[in-house]
Formats: C-alpha cells, structure tokens, sequence
C-alpha cells in the first residue's frame, strides 16, 4: 500500500459466496448523517479607542447556524469514503452482530475496524470492475431466497420481516451484490493460475493411505503483522495473540474477542470456520489439534502473515469403506450461442438433430459436424463412464430421469446447450476414483487459498489510501 497512513491491522471483513453468504444474518439500517453542534457566534468586537478613526460601517449579514451534512472521512484511489458510508456501514455490522448475540466493540475501535474493512472492499470492488466482473440481479435475488428459506420465511415477505428488524432491505441487497462480486473477482482473476498436476495427486494419494478421515469444527482468532516484517513487528503481534490467550483462558467470550481483535475475514461471525477435512489445514494447524479436546484453544501458532489462535469445538473421525455408486456411460453434442447463433436458435438446431437421431441419423457424424464438445474430435462427444456428481448443474438431475439410450431435451449448461444420450448404468465400485477426486480438490483448494491470499495483499499493497481523520491514524 502506498498510504499516508497504513490500514490499521484490526479490520472486519466478509467473505460470501458459494461459501459463506448463506450463513450471513443481517442486514442494514439506514441512518441519518453525523451531525455537529451550530456554529457559535463570533465573540463581540472590542470597544476601539477615540483615537481610531471609526471604521467604514459594513453591510449587516445574517449569520447562519449550520449543520454538517456529511464529509469525507478517507480517500482510496482518488475516490473518497464519506462519514455517512461509516455510519451506515457501522449500523449494518452492528445489527449483525447483535443478531448473532456477539458484543459490539467500543465505538472508537469499531469504527476504525469497520472503516478498514470499508477500505479494502473499495479497493476490491475497483479491482472487480477493472476486471469486468458484474452480478445479476437474478443471481442477487437467487442468493436472498435462499437466506430467507433459511429463516423460513417467503421470499416476497423477506422485506417486511428486514423492516420489522430496522433493517434498509436494498442496502442489504448491495451489501450482498457487493460480496458476490468479490468472491466472483477473486475466483476469475486466481482460478486460472492455479494448477494440480497428476503426479501431485499421486503423491498425496500415497502419503495419505485411504483408511479415515479427520474433520475439525474451528473457530479462529488471527492477529495479522501491520508492517513490513522484521523482529520488532513480529514481537509485537506475538505479544497481542499471548496477551489475548491469556484473556480466553481467563473465560472471556473467544467470538466477542474475534470480533473486536481478530484481522480474518470471518471476524464477524466470531471467527468461525466451520468443519474442515484435517487434510486441508496446514501441518502447524494439524499438529496444534491432534491432542487438544473438545473446548481446548491452542497456543499462538504463527504463519506467514502473523499469528493464529484456534478454538476446537468438535471433532470427527470417518472410517473409510469401499464405495459403491451408479455410474452412467454418456455422449452429448454441445452448441455455444454465439451473436449470429442465440440461445432460442441454438435450442431450435438441438431439437432438429434430436429427431435426425431419433429417426436413425449417426451420432458420430452430427456431433463432428455442429458439436462444440473438445470431446468430439477424439471420439465423438463420448464421455465415457462419469459420475453425475462430477458433472456440472444439471447433468445429475437430467442424467437420473433419462433410460438407457434416451436422448434429453436441451438443456442449458455453462459450457452452452446441451443435448445427451445414456449409453448403459452401472453399479461400480468407485473408491479410487473418489480419492483421487478428493485429493485434487484438496491439494487445489490449498493453493488457491494461498493465491488468493497472495493477490488480495497485492491489491492493498498498490493502493493509495489516504485517511482524513485523526482517529482512523
């Protein structure tokens, strides 16, 4: 970052997605600008001497009491964060804290935590657009049903019952829009440089003998290093994350202590993580845990970026079975719509070969000549013998309601339409396959999570941030 002043080291943020949104309670109200006490009147004029000469009398002007309105409170990049953004954005996290039954921070921590996270988001979301990455309003609203499913309540009365809770329905949508967008940015601009080669698989695959599975239910508490890394930084956050283990142990709440302290991303819902496959933790994590029971927190563990306190709050251990599952043996002819071929016209040359092949018309030929499937030029859009859970939506739900050399209607998929015929079903032990599927997303999902890591500090790092409040130093 090349601020006048660096982004404090306690911040609050949140990640949503796929991932985490779902799990989000809250909302926001809207509230009205800071205000300012009126201006006082100027003192009265001193009586001159005789000796001066009167002045020239000036014309009466009304002296006006004001308010302030609003200012700006930061600046990042050239755009400014305004003290009404704080406000609103405060009240938000605040209500969801409350719902979650967590302690909201003293205020002048918590706004500089919650003005941190506003910083980093801003930078996120100018790296979002830069990128060209957008979210429907139909994605938003796919995202909002499934968050009032959850409370059980009608998606068209979601809005009365955020009312009911003094929570700004539209601003919660944007709080969410603004989620789904990071998460999508970070997704498009990572994913393509992250790479598991099969000898990697293997290699996991034999250091990891296919007998349990270890999952941890965490909550974790991280205290980042603010500045450049050297000995005194790296004393200084050890320090804090000793001082705050004591503080756990003395029974202070390890959620309020992660709202209030912690620098990770999932400060806000008290540091919680969730149930993680050992296999996905780093060996400091797994060592940390392997002895500690149920309720324990374990010493400061340290890592690149400073330091971590974990809490276990459950464990489980699988024993590992052959596994069994249907398996379906599929060809298909993929069409992407294009400006000169749309979606409705694709859909309309799908139905045609469907007939053409209904009618005794050879797969192979019609697939080499419209499909869109790299597939094709090997052996004829056969996919040989896949798994539906393999495949992306809706290849399961299509696959389970079609017979033995049924052909589908079309379908829409993000590779484009789709038509499918099922070859043969079968019952196969698919134990290898299994592993082999969970080892690359193991092994996938460590680098992504550190080159993730890697490009969010790469944006904070080249930012300009500029703060215009004594407080915010």
């Amino acid at each position: 970052m090349k601020p006048t002043e660096a982004i404090p080291s306690r911040q609050i943020t949140l990640v949503v997605g796929a991932l985490g949104l779902l799990t989000l309670l809250a909302g926001c109200a809207s509230t009205p600008p800071l205000t300012h006490p009126p201006l006082a009147h100027p003192p009265p004029a001193q009586t001159r001497s005789a000796s001066h000469p009167p002045s020239r009398p000036r014309p009466s002007v009304p002296l006006l009491k004001g308010i302030l309105l609003d200012r700006v409170i930061a600046v990042v990049n050239g755009s400014p964060i305004l003290q009404s953004s704080l406000d609103q954005e405060m009240n938000l996290l605040s209500h969801e804290l409350m719902a979650r039954h967590f302690t909201v921070p003293p205020r002048k921590i918590f706004r500089r935590q919650v003005l941190a996270r506003m910083v980093q988001q801003k930078i996120e979301l100018e790296a979002a657009h830069l990128h060209g990455i957008a979210v429907s309003d139909q994605h938003v609203s796919g995202v909002l049903a499934e968050i009032a499913a959850r409370d059980r309540v009608p998606f068209d009365q979601f809005p009365e019952k955020l009312l009911r809770e003094h929570i700004n329905y539209m601003a919660f949508r944007n709080f969410i829009r603004n989620e789904l967008i990071i998460h999508r940015m970070i997704s498009t601009a990572v994913v393509p440089n992250v790479t598991v080669t099969k000898g990697e698989v293997e290699a996991w695959l034999r250091d990891h003998p296919m007998h349990t599975q270890v999952d941890y239910h965490l909550k974790d508490i991280r205290i980042d290093i603010p500045t450049a890394r050297n000995p005194l930084t790296v004393q200084a956050a050890k320090n804090q994350a000793e001082a705050l283990v004591t503080e756990l142990k003395l029974g202070h709440s390890f959620s309020d202590i992660a709202v209030a302290d912690s620098a990770g991303r999932n400060a806000l819902k008290g540091g919680a993580l969730g149930w993680k496959s050992a296999d996905v933790l780093p060996a400091s994590w797994r060592g940390a845990l392997k002895n500690l029971p149920q309720g324990g927190i374990t010493a400061p563990i340290a890592t690149r970026r400073g330091f971590v306190i974990l809490k276990l709050l459950g464990r489980k251990v699988t024993e590992m079975h052959p596994i069994f599952a249907r398996e379906y043996r599929v060809r298909q002819i993929v069409i992407r719509p294009t400006p000169a071929l749309p979606g409705t016209a694709v859909r309309q040359r799908l139905l045609k070969l469907r007939r053409m092949l209904m009618h005794g018309a050879h797969w192979r030929p019609l697939a080499k000549a419209y499909s869109d499937d790299p597939t094709v030029e090997l052996n004829g859009g056969l996919l040989g013998w896949v798994l539906p859970k393999s495949l992306p939506t809706p290849y399961p739900k299509i696959l389970s309601h079609l017979a033995v050399h049924q052909i589908s209607q079309p379908f829409l998929t993000d590779n484009g339409w789709v038509i499918t015929q099922v070859l043969g079903i079968r019952r196969h032990n698919v134990t290898r396959r299994i592993f082999t599927q969970r080892a690359y997303a193991i092994l996938f999902e460590r680098r992504l999570r550190h080159e993730a890591a890697h490009f969010l500090h790469g944006l904070i790092a080249e930012a300009f941030v500029h703060y215009l409040v004594p407080w915010a130093h």
